[in-house]
């Protein structure tokens, strides 16, 4: 197996995390449970609100915001001196390095590490936050305000405000996005939105001293950091936020939509790629000058040859090359902005890059990963002998500083080490490796090896389990419960769930503040047998119900937690919540597929119109389009078609109900063979889409009366399904037709309808007890009056599949007088 190593852009951030000393008390306690959701300062009302809260909006939005203190133990404590404090800072980067290497892979982005202080901000979507709720760390919504010194200059406001409305988000959208404190100067409190903090930027860098070159550099590079954060939230749906601008009559359209530079090497610059922005509105755009002159773009990006002028016409376009140029490897992401000034408006199409070292090193361990199997709490592992060695040209020099490289996550130990400060091409050394688990349950964690001249990290994954003693054991029978897709504000099906103990020893359940068992936000339990203990071989049962509150996926647990022990066991639950709209859809069949008549006579079937939607269909009528030589009528039936109602009559359909029609076409001069396409339509819904053979009528008029057959085909399966049993195999359907006509010659013949299906078809004429008479691509032969014929019709594949499409992958038999049809009759066909 390759090593797994993270990009550098990653551990950049962490080591630059490592230098923030931690200064803030470590005065909250925090229980360590395998499984286990923490209770904040707030108490266990204000956690499970906001658990709900954060599941909701990650539902909504994709993302949300959450923090999470770096607390294990209640053991860690505040440093009393240097000494104590590095190693309380080196405890706090491992726990952050398994948090986030514990988390799946893209469930999360890491933010910032708030500097002294033991919390991580991260920003994760529905897996990554299940994944931290019942993890063993605290998991916390921060407060929105971060208070402001005295004296605070515009730009650093401008970074408060940001990181303010990040927060503000995290609790609630109706949360301002500058309410940041009372702390800051009265000139900033009151700003409503980042919008209008843009706004107030540029008022006061239009007002500096054009001598305070340090002030303006500072602010402008804080405007385009807020340009930023105003993009990044509108792109990713984070934030709505309000428009202070009134109504504008010019539009900006960037042609591409956005740029991407793949991989480009640190230090150089990518090739340029042309951006166009055209005016598509009907007034003028101004673009911004002074401060920032638009069009610009984020740091790590360069406009060149622009023909951009002060002012962009409507339908005007003006080009300009954007190159990339990374300063450090890993990806980087931007925008290419254009502000205008008459209505600070700001508009943006994103850019992507990422930059890549030049590493000639590379390291590998053997073997891959370490598995320590079940250890008791409180004791040590047999030693694991892990080999690093280098596979690269180039030499590995190992980070030394507050992580000595290699080292491991919490919970393993590192002994009797061979790996010095560097390590040589080819190169390799070693060390032990021991688990320790100071409490039960698995306990997943990594070697590292970090790289100081790369920011380079690689690691393999350790895995251990830690035993208590116990002697009970909990088990739910299933493990596991979907309760699929529910009616928002609805309830759904209870689904019975049996806990049994399956050890010796008695569970006594949780009593207090969360009475065991009980389940996530959005479920809920009823009619439980469960007391508040359970022998052993004993079991009670309780119903579950899914009670979604909002649209979307919402995934849970029902939780077992027991006292004596603070173990939590759990089964997942899953379920949809959406939203019921009131639809109705209608779909058609007719029945015979073809006739053939004299001008002047009329030609009757049957239709049917099913209303698939939840919603009555009003007025449901059935007419002939435009262009057909013919009078129309129709009427509807019972379900023994028989004639109810009144001629031309439309009529409403209930949800799933379908509803029967006789229909009767009279033409008024010859007509060859035409398919038909009926229009069958309600007064609220679309009109049933057409497709031939389904409910399409055939419909040819001759000066004297032509053979006229009406015929129904079937299939063994006996729902008009022709499945062929293997891509080579062989199906067929069988036919029977009576002609109603004169008497006359037929040719009957086999088609797909010009599907070009993988198939070859014959036809057979049968008898009626099915012996076959002949067989042929087509077959001739007359046809007498009130004469009944039967046909087979037999469909062998080539070796292809045929798709399960019954509206289109269609079998058609017809019947043909002097090259018009007078009958015919479909079925559907598929193959694996």
């Amino acid at each position: 197996m390759p090593e797994n190593h993270c990009t550098a852009i990653i551990f950049s951030c962490l080591m630059l995390m490592m230098s923030l000393s931690i200064g803030d008390a470590l005065g909250q306690d925090s229980l360590s449970m395998n499984g286990a959701l923490q209770v904040d300062e707030f108490g266990s009302s204000r956690a499970l609100a906001t658990e709900d809260a954060l599941r909701e909006r990650v539902a909504r939005e994709g993302w949300v915001r959450v923090r999470v203190d770096l607390i294990q133990s209640a053991k860690l404590s505040v440093p009393s001196d240097a000494v104590e404090a590095g190693i309380l800072e080196d405890q706090s980067e491992r726990t952050t390095q398994d948090l986030l290497f514990a988390l799946p892979a893209g469930s999360y982005e890491a933010v910032h590490r708030d500097a002294d202080s033991p919390t991580l901000t991260l920003r994760v979507d529905a897996v990554g936050l299940d994944e931290l709720l019942v993890s063993p760390l605290v998991v916390n919504v921060g407060a929105a305000g971060i208070p402001g010194e005295a004296g605070m200059d515009l730009a650093m406001v401008v970074e408060q405000a940001i990181r303010s409305y990040q927060l503000a988000y995290a609790i609630s959208p109706d949360v301002e996005a500058a309410a940041y404190g009372d702390s800051l100067s009265d000139n900033f409190v009151d700003i409503s939105s980042l919008e209008d903090l843009r706004a107030e930027i540029i008022a006061t860098l239009e007002q500096l001293d054009t001598g305070s070159v340090e002030a303006r550099d500072h602010l402008r590079v804080a405007l385009q950091n807020l340009d930023d954060t105003l993009a990044t939230d509108a792109a990713e749906s984070l934030s709505a936020l309000p428009s202070t601008a009134d109504a504008v009559d010019y539009r900006v359209e960037f042609i591409p939509s956005s740029y991407s530079f793949g991989q480009v090497p640190v230090g150089s610059s990518s090739a340029p790629q042309t951006a166009t922005i055209r005016n598509t509105g009907t007034g003028t755009v101004t673009f911004e000058r002074g401060i920032l002159n638009s069009p610009y773009v984020s740091a790590g990006y360069s406009i060149s040859d622009s023909t951009c002028g002060a002012t962009l016409s409507p339908g005007a376009s003006c080009e300009f090359k954007i190159r990339f140029q990374p300063q450090a490897s890993g990806s980087r992401s931007g925008y290419l902005f254009v502000s205008a000034d008459e209505s600070v408006e700001l508009y943006f199409a994103q850019l992507s890059g990422t930059g890549t070292a030049d590493r000639t090193y590379s390291v590998a361990f053997i073997p891959s990963s370490y598995s320590f199997g079940q250890v008791p709490v409180g004791s040590s592992s047999a030693p694991q002998t892990a080999t690093i060695r280098n596979t690269g040209t180039g030499t590995v020099t190992f980070e030394r500083g507050i992580l000595n490289s290699p080292y491991v996550s919490a919970g393993y130990s590192i002994s009797d080490s061979t790996c010095g400060a560097t390590l040589s091409p080819g190169a390799s050394c070693e060390l032990k490796i021991r688990f320790q688990p100071q409490a039960s349950g698995s306990r997943n964690g990594y070697l590292f090896v970090s790289v100081d001249e790369s920011v380079e990290l690689y690691f393999a994954q350790l895995s251990g389990t830690g035993t208590a003693d116990r002697t009970y054991s909990v088990a739910f029978i299933p493990s596991s419960y979907s309760f699929g897709q529910v009616p928002v504000g609805s309830s759904s099906a209870p689904q019975t769930a049996t806990i049994r103990n399956t050890g010796t020893g008695t569970v006594t359940f949780e009593r207090g503040i969360l009475n065991s068992p009980y389940v996530s936000a959005g479920y809920s339990i009823s009619d439980s047998t469960c007391g508040a203990t359970l022998s052993p071989g004993a079991s009670c049962e309780l119903k579950i119900r899914f009670q979604p509150q909002a649209s979307g996926s919402r995934n849970g647990y029902l939780f077992v937690s027991v006292d004596e022990s603070v173990e939590l066991y759990f089964a997942q639950l899953s379920g949809t919540g959406y939203m019921p709209i009131e639809d109705a859809q209608i779909n058609s069949a007719v029945l015979p597929y073809a006739r053939a008549i004299p001008v002047g006579a009329t030609a009757t079937a049957f239709a049917s119109v099913i209303n698939s939607g939840n919603a009555t269909a009003a007025d449901c009528s059935i007419a002939l389009p435009g262009g057909i030589p013919a009078t129309f009528s129709y009427q509807t039936t019972n379900a023994a078609n028989t004639l109810i109602g009144n001629p031309d009559a439309p009529v409403g359909i209930a949800p799933g109900a379908t509803q029967g029609f006789v229909f009767g076409i009279t033409p008024s001069q010859v007509m060859a063979s035409t398919e038909i396409p009926l229009v069958f339509d309600c007064a609220n819904t679309s009109p049933a889409p057409s497709h031939a053979g389904l409910n399409t009528f055939i419909l040819s008029a001759s000066a004297s009366a032509p053979p006229d057959l009406l015929a129904i085909g079937a299939t063994p399966s006996g729902d008009g399904v022709v499945r062929l049993p293997n891509r080579n195999g062989t199906g067929f359907f069988a036919t029977a037709a009576v002609n109603i006509g004169s008497i006359g010659a037929l040719t009957v013949s086999a088609d797909d309808g010009g599907r070009g299906l993988p198939l070859n078809l014959q036809v057979c004429e049968t008898n009626a007890r099915g012996d076959w008479l002949v067989c042929g691509n087509h077959l001739d032969r007359s046809v007498g009056a009130g004469q009944t014929l039967y046909y087979t019709v037999l469909a062998s594949g080539n070796g292809q599949p045929i798709t399960f499409d019954p509206a289109n992958n269609r079998l058609f038999l017809r019947f043909a007088a002097n090259g018009t049809t007078v009958g015919a009759t479909n079925v559907a066909v598929t193959a694996p």
